[in-house]
């Protein structure tokens, strides 16, 4: 999948990799140093492959990257007095000190992050693309009153969520959702400020009868459970309105397939 982002979005990501190798995984450690003795001759990721896709052998034998570096041509001399460089270790233990120090719970591996978040949902290209493009918007900058887009579709659990972004306070929201058969729009923003939700199998209004405000701000609108299968689903006839039912700008965030 890794590879599929890079494609994707050539000009926009990079890919950062940090070791964290699991104290129960008795071959973990040394597999780290393999594969970092390997980056210095540019064949970080070869081998990081090799021992993933074959981390069941590791057991039997700890030294099997040893084999893998020459399968992929490195010079030996070199990577074996790399395996004995402190300065390896050191960049294990600092790498490890930094997400013990992060606050991200469950330090399980492989860990995904964009932009230091974890991502919810399913672990694919179109979740993740999703939460990528709410990035990117972020750091371009919504030109709209309102920016949308829908992120962490969970296709077991039948859920995704609707990311704003807003430049103005929200007074109220409105959409159709072609494509799936609405069953709830649950926490989120909307939630928070305690405005009134409601739906129908594809449209969603929400208010709130004490005037309350959105504040201009990021996060969550709303999560949106279906309940049959998507091809593709489109957020069309969107409305939001500020103070008074002045209606805001807002873009048209890319259909979910």
């Amino acid at each position: 999948m890794i590879d599929d982002i890079l494609e994707k979005y050539p000009n926009d990501v990079r890919i950062v990799v940090k070791q964290f190798p699991l104290s129960f995984h008795k071959q973990a450690r040394k597999a780290s140093l393999y594969a970092l003795a390997a980056d210095r001759q540019g064949k970080y990721k070869e081998m990081s492959d090799k021992i993933f896709e074959n981390y069941r052998n590791l057991k039997s034998n700890e030294d099997l990257p040893r084999q893998y570096a020459q399968e992929l041509g490195l010079d030996m001399v070199k990577f074996d007095k790399d395996m004995q460089d402190p300065a390896l270790e050191a960049r294990i233990n600092k790498e490890m000190n930094q997400m013990k120090q992060s606050g991200i719970p469950r330090m399980s591996v492989p860990k995904f992050l964009i932009n230091g978040k974890e991502p919810q949902g399913g672990r694919n290209l179109e979740n993740f693309s999703a939460i990528i493009d709410v990035e990117l918007t972020n750091k371009s900058g919504c030109k709209e009153d309102v920016c949308i887009s829908i992120i962490n579709h969970n296709r077991q659990n039948k859920t995704f969520d609707i990311y704003m972004i807003n430049q103005k306070p929200v007074a109220g929201f409105q959409c159709d959702l072609a494509g799936i058969n609405i069953i709830g729009a649950d926490g989120g923003l909307l939630q928070k400020n305690q405005y009134q939700t409601s739906n129908s199998a594809d449209r969603i209004l929400s208010f709130n009868m004490q005037g309350i405000l959105i504040p201009i701000g990021e996060g969550i609108l709303t999560t949106i459970s279906y309940s049959n299968p998507i091809n593709e689903v489109c957020m069309t006839e969107i409305i939001f309105a500020s103070n008074g039912g002045v209606k805001l700008t807002n873009n048209i965030p890319n259909c979910l397939k």
